[in-house]
């Protein structure tokens, strides 16, 4: 990678199924529960396994599709002199290697994600934890950063 290629990483469909998948089930299961205690009578097998399976394809679809969404602002780049992301709150912001002060790894609820504070940023970048999936994400980033940097020391901790 020369001094002025910037390259640019974002979680890919994949890696955004099983998050989605989760909170479908969890989601029926409970909208389910709720119906069947508050309902009197209750209906036929086939319709509650057509029901359930209703509600959880169209939750499914609804949450992989917010999470394709949010997926889009998620994009990384990095360059030779440093790398550019999100913060919590979706402004892109850029942070010169030199300039990372802190790194820390912050698990959400079905995310995960490197907290990145640097001298001069207003807010902290978060790159998500999906990105260590591609090993071209970190052999970029180890090329630019000294072991032992809080970037590399976090980066280590998330298992990559």
């Amino acid at each position: 990678m020369t001094n002025n290629e910037v390259v640019g990483f974002q979680p890919g469909r994949r890696s955004l199924l099983w998050p989605a998948i989760s909170a479908a089930a969890i989601t029926t299961v409970i909208s389910f529960g709720r119906m069947w205690r508050s309902s009197s009578t209750h209906p036929s097998w086939p319709l509650v396994i057509a029901l359930v399976a209703g509600l959880f394809a169209s939750l499914f679809v609804v949450f992989w599709a917010a999470r394709l969404f949010r997926a889009r602002r998620e994009v990384v780049s990095i360059s030779g002199s440093g790398l550019e992301g999100s913060d919590a709150q979706g402004h892109r912001a850029f942070c010169g290697w030199q300039n990372i002060v802190d790194a820390q790894v912050v698990h959400g609820n079905h995310d995960g994600y490197l907290v990145v504070s640097g001298r001069y940023l207003a807010k902290p970048l978060r790159l998500p934890l999906v990105l260590l999936n591609d090993p071209r994400f970190v052999a970029l980033i180890d090329r630019h950063v000294e072991e032992g940097s809080p970037l590399s020391l976090a980066l280590r901790s998330a298992g990559a």
